[in-house]
């Protein structure tokens, strides 16, 4: 849903570019015979469908461009919410070895999942607003096609002008002709050239733009991640059995002293009569 949302951003310029020829046409390179009518406004009409070609790749190669960057981005949240899950399934999994329920306290953590949602349309949000230098490049060459159909039309006015004016169709048509021819092979190098940069943009500066996104996103949104982790981590330790503590050793009693014997008075000596 969020994907195609931005992707709409973008489809709106390339919706109008309408339907063209994926084969570009090869010229000859020789210059036209301006009296032949028919011939010049084939090469007029050749020169303007290598214009078609080109916004037709130009077109593959920015939805293709546009396409890996919106699922990288999706990829690398998914990638991160399970870097942040990773302490809560070793817990579980060593509770599941030890055969404790902890089921509810993996629920607990689910939610993180959504986080990597919000993430998700944080880098979105953020790499949103620079569609506008891609937008901005095809919407150049959608004029470019604009002027390719006028040249076109132009083309077929001025031959039609000229036939009708007699004798005077050659030189009628040597006059006008040439400038138009040239007019149609420098919508080629225009359309060239804005299709170089709607590439380029597509190409190179969707990813470094949404590397530089996605790390600031990743960032705030890690503190909202590690709650959850915190939570269903201590919901896992509370149900794990503690170990019993180590009975101690009753202490010894201290040796007591012998008592010394009392000393025993000397017998005086009989009085003699």
């Amino acid at each position: 849903m969020i994907k195609t949302l931005l992707l709409a951003a973008i489809a709106a310029v390339l919706c109008t570019l309408g339907a063209v020829s994926s084969s570009p046409v090869r010229l000859t390179g020789a210059t036209p015979d301006w009296s032949n009518v028919t011939g010049v406004l084939e090469q007029i009409k050749e020169n303007l469908q290598l214009v078609q070609a080109k916004i037709y790749d130009t077109e593959q190669n920015v939805a293709e461009g546009v396409n890996k960057v919106l699922q990288g981005i999706t990829n690398n949240a998914q990638v991160t919410a399970a870097k942040w899950k990773e302490p809560v399934d070793e817990l579980a999994e060593e509770a599941g070895k030890l055969g404790v329920d902890v089921q509810d306290c993996i629920l607990a953590v689910q939610p993180i999942y959504d986080v990597a949602d919000r993430l998700v349309t944080d880098v979105f949000d953020c790499v949103s607003p620079n569609l506008d230098s891609v937008s901005d490049a095809l919407s150049d060459l959608h004029d470019v096609r604009d002027e390719a159909q006028w040249l076109l039309h132009r083309a077929v006015t001025v031959a039609r002008k000229c036939e009708r004016s007699g004798s005077s169709a050659s030189d009628c048509l040597q006059g006008k002709m040439p400038e138009l021819y040239s007019q149609a092979l420098g919508l080629v190098d225009e359309a060239v050239a804005n299709a170089g940069i709607a590439s380029a943009n597509a190409a190179t500066l969707f990813p470094a733009l949404s590397g530089t996104c996605a790390t600031g996103a990743t960032s705030s949104r890690a503190a909202e991640a590690a709650g959850l982790v915190d939570t269903a981590t201590k919901c896992i330790k509370d149900r794990m059995p503690q170990p019993s503590p180590e009975p101690q050793p009753e202490p010894s009693p201290e040796p007591q002293p012998e008592p010394s014997p009392e000393p025993q008075p000397e017998p005086s000596p009989e009085t003699q009569p």
